[in-house]
């Protein structure tokens, strides 16, 4: 893959260490609370993003439709994909350089061996922005939580993170998650999929959430993300470590592009609507009701994150010994 060329004035080099992946930026330039563009950088080589067209990847739509990328000297490509496990496959064949993914198949590629590192946050959800929710048709036995024992659930790729968040929320309804079938199915094609019967339940987000309360033959079941725990930190962009050396510069302009887009969704949610449906066509109708996430404006929480692992480990989906900040890039602590 070739390496970007950026104007080496503009940004300090950088110290990695082996462990957390940190770097030393002079006089602290690219701090998170720094949003200013970068003017004096050149790009020379295309940087390629894979994302996903759901409100989560808000945030890169935002930086790529304000020129903030442009601002800091970069030239994106944005490589549309239907889910994070899928994304995190092509950062590791090199098909991409950066990627959206949630934090649950971060965690299992890296868990498996992958050098991935997340270098800037996503998106979050808490009570005031519910942006998953588990629908059922509007006639089904399935009452409550409880009920989705020995069903079958659409979740948008298997082992990541909807899937890990179902099987707690069960047992927080006092019964064991047994019998649960995780079936793969795009956030697209998911209604139709619980219309035809393919499916008892479905995990969805943002538009999607917004489009099955609209639906009179569905009825929403729970907001499973906010039952489970106050706050999720649900995603965040990643590269590979190997990519991040080579190319630090080129990471740090992307990071601060993602820090003023994630400032400027929270300042200007009509605004950032207008510019999601560039890229996820929905009508008037439906945009007016869709739930914008909360995004993180900077490196992912580890705290937070060691939550999903934990949740994880107990699922008996992982095989090594870790702590969070071993996956977190953060220029900002040192």
């Amino acid at each position: 893959m070739t390496k970007p060329n950026i104007n080496r004035r503009t940004f300090a080099r950088s110290l990695l260490g082996v462990a957390g992946f940190t770097a030393v930026a002079s006089s602290k330039v690219f701090a998170q609370t720094n949003t200013q563009p970068i003017k004096e950088t050149i790009m020379t080589n295309i940087v390629k993003v894979g994302y996903i067209p759901i409100v989560n990847c808000s945030a890169i739509f935002i930086a790529q439709e304000k020129g903030y990328f442009q601002d800091n000297g970069l030239d994106i490509e944005l490589i549309s994909s239907i889910g994070g496990q899928k994304i995190m496959n092509a950062l590791a064949k090199g098909e991409v350089d950066i990627g959206f993914s949630n934090v649950a198949s971060t965690i299992l590629g890296f868990d498996d061996g992958s050098e991935f590192v997340s270098i800037a946050g996503g998106a979050m959800q808490d009570k005031t922005c519910p942006v998953h929710a588990i629908f059922v048709r509007q006639d089904s036995s399935i009452q409550t939580v409880a009920d989705l024992v020995n069903t079958k659930i659409a979740v948008n790729t298997n082992r990541a993170i909807d899937e890990v968040m179902v099987p707690p929320l069960l047992v927080k309804y006092g019964v064991e998650p047994v019998g649960l079938q995780f079936l793969p199915i795009p956030f697209a094609e998911m209604i139709p999929a619980l219309k035809r019967g393919e499916v008892d339940a479905i995990v969805e987000i943002e538009p999607f959430v917004a489009i099955g309360k609209a639906d009179s033959d569905l009825r929403l079941l729970s907001y499973n993300y906010i039952e489970l725990q106050p706050v999720t930190e649900i995603s965040s962009m990643v590269t590979m470590k190997p990519w991040l050396e080579e190319n630090i510069e080129a990471v740090f302009a992307f990071r601060q592009a993602i820090i003023r887009a994630a400032e400027f969704a929270k300042q200007n949610p009509q605004e950032t609507k207008e510019i999601l449906v560039r890229y996820v066509p929905l009508s008037q109708e439906i945009l007016d009701r869709v739930v914008l996430p909360g995004f993180i404006p900077g490196s992912l929480n580890p705290v937070l994150l060691n939550e999903t692992i934990e949740q994880m480990r107990k699922a008996n989906w992982l095989k090594t010994e870790f702590d969070a900040k071993d996956l977190i890039w953060n220029p900002d602590l040192n």
